[in-house]
């Protein structure tokens, strides 16, 4: 049993230190793993680092809202200290606002780039998901920011000052408690639609389920903060009786962030496992080579399974030859499985994620004044320089095994203009 003077700020601050320390240590992991072993660095460990940041900011800025008197009794605390502990729990919740922002957008740039192109309605529910993601942000920062007019009159005493309803603070929270549930479910299943029917080992395919249901963790404990917020939490002794909603928003956010960083420290297991050291080596990874193996086999999976079965011509399935390339003595005697063509458009299909043509497009609307601009100017000087514009999409056009062609050619323009000489 609790006493009327048991301080729930001491639970409060060695949880979310004890959490943060776990957190940090994800993040770095993810960040080595990412940078030095696979070299697999995106925009969704940069997202993820300005979360930690804010996440951090916002565990050292509770240490004085913890000793201003947070979890304990306002009749236990005198004027001065009630009106510091509102001031510093506002400060928190913008920041707290801001931090959910920014680990649920790196969360679903993630999914966007296990995306292969293509999928279409997984792409449209990742867009309406980050919409919510920002709107719940602005409105939540906003309401809470201009909750009083000036902006300290939240914690003292200002007189003309004009403050909003305590039940308006308390309407915001339960709706980005609700929308954030709904987004952390969005982005837990969606990656198990990918993982449905994938060709690969059963051990393996259920690790990358754990890890990305992870997700419906932090929607549970959304339903937690939601479900210890009311009126009366805002209207009196806030200090003590907030003290739970609290806990579980910052559990959420540590939590978030630790399993966000899931599929990376899985990255790592299977490196140090594979290599036996944790230390950069030869054998490290390409740039995305595990989200390219995991964009192929959605490919594949997508060829047998949704499209006409007179594209495999009846023959056998055989995953291991498609999943784990033979050596090229295997490769003489291996039977073909799938028509060369549709291994060709999978491979160039795995190289490339709905991240990629997303930033293709948006480079191509932002940049198309710049494009039209460069085409006049190339059309300007294509008029003028005929001949080596010629060589120019003669090279473009050929393969690099095929120089003996572009040799022959370049041979044919220096006899012709030899001949011209003499002539």
């Amino acid at each position: 049993m609790e006493g009327y003077d048991f301080d729930r700020g001491t639970v409060y601050i060695s949880v979310g230190w004890t959490l943060t320390s776990i957190m940090l240590v994800a993040v770095l992991l993810r960040l080595y793993t990412r940078t030095l072993l696979t070299r697999s660095i995106g925009s969704d460990d940069f997202a993820i680092c300005i979360g930690t940041c804010i996440s951090i900011s916002s565990m050292i800025q509770e240490i004085w809202w913890y000793r201003a008197g947070a979890g304990k009794h306002e009749s236990l605390l005198n004027q001065y200290e009630i009106s510091q502990v509102n001031r510093w729990a506002l400060v928190d919740w913008v920041l707290v606002f801001i931090s959910f922002f920014f680990v649920r957008s790196s969360v679903m740039l993630f999914v966007l780039r296990l995306l292969p192109p293509g999928k279409v309605w997984e792409t449209r529910a990742i867009f309406v998901a980050f919409f919510f993601n920002f709107a719940i942000t602005v409105v939540a920062t906003v309401s809470y920011s201009v909750h009083c007019i000036p902006f300290q009159a939240a914690w003292e005493d200002i007189p003309g000052a004009r403050c909003k309803s305590i039940q308006v603070v308390t309407v915001t929270q339960r709706i980005n408690g609700v929308l954030s549930c709904a987004i952390d479910i969005t982005t837990a299943i969606i990656p198990q639609f990918l993982l449905w029917k994938v060709q690969m080992k059963r051990k393996t395919k259920l690790s990358l389920d754990i890890i990305f249901a992870l997700g419906l963790i932090t929607a549970a404990l959304s339903i937690g903060r939601v479900a210890t917020m009311n009126y009366g939490v805002w209207a009196e002794d806030s200090s003590w009786r907030g003290m739970p909603s609290d806990t579980f928003t910052m559990v959420e956010e540590k939590c978030g962030i630790i399993f966000a960083s899931a599929p990376a420290l899985r990255q790592f297991y299977a490196y140090v496992r594979r290599v036996h050291t944790g230390a950069p080596t030869k054998d490290r990874q390409y740039p995305d080579e595990d989200f390219t193996r995991f964009r192929r086999r959605v490919n594949l999976r997508d060829i047998f399974w949704y499209r006409q079965p007179s594209l495999i011509n009846g023959r056998v399935i055989r995953p291991q030859q498609i999943f784990h390339p033979p050596s090229s003595d295997q490769t003489k005697n291996a039977e073909l499985v799938v028509p060369r063509p549709e291994m060709e458009s999978v491979d160039e299909a795995s190289k490339k994620s709905m991240l990629d043509v997303i930033n293709r497009r948006t480079r191509r609307i932002f940049g198309g004044h710049v494009e039209r601009s460069t085409e006049k100017s190339g059309a300007l000087s294509t008029s003028k320089s005929s001949d080596n514009t010629l060589r120019t999409r003669l090279w473009h056009w050929n393969s690099l095994g095929s120089q003996s062609n572009t040799e022959t050619t370049s041979q044919d323009c220096s006899g012709s203009e030899r001949s011209e000489s003499s002539g």
